[in-house]
């Protein structure tokens, strides 16, 4: 959770774009376009950005998780398949 704002200034973080050799040229435009926009948030705007950014990375990390976990287990995974089926199908009225 971010506790404290760091406010560093926008030209800094321009020139770190522009000196990457090997990014795509559609990238750093999208790029200096998003930190144009990030300079007009509000602090507070900008901590709710950070905190749904790490739900989003928190959220990718754990389907991540279970993707590895239901592949290393077919059975379970093909038990989920057909529970889901059912729920489904018991949902539309079929059984």
């Amino acid at each position: 959770m971010l506790t404290q704002t760091i406010a560093l200034p926008s030209s800094h973080l321009r020139s770190d774009f522009k000196s990457t050799s090997n990014a795509h040229p559609l990238r750093l435009i999208l790029a200096r376009l998003s930190f144009s926009q990030l300079d007009k948030l509000s602090p507070r705007q900008l901590q709710w950005l950070v905190a749904a950014a790490a739900f989003v990375q928190r959220s990718i990390l754990a389907a991540q998780r279970a993707r590895t976990y239901l592949a290393a287990r077919p059975l379970l995974a093909a038990a989920l398949v057909v529970l889901l089926l059912a729920l489904l199908l018991r949902w539309r009225g079929w059984v």
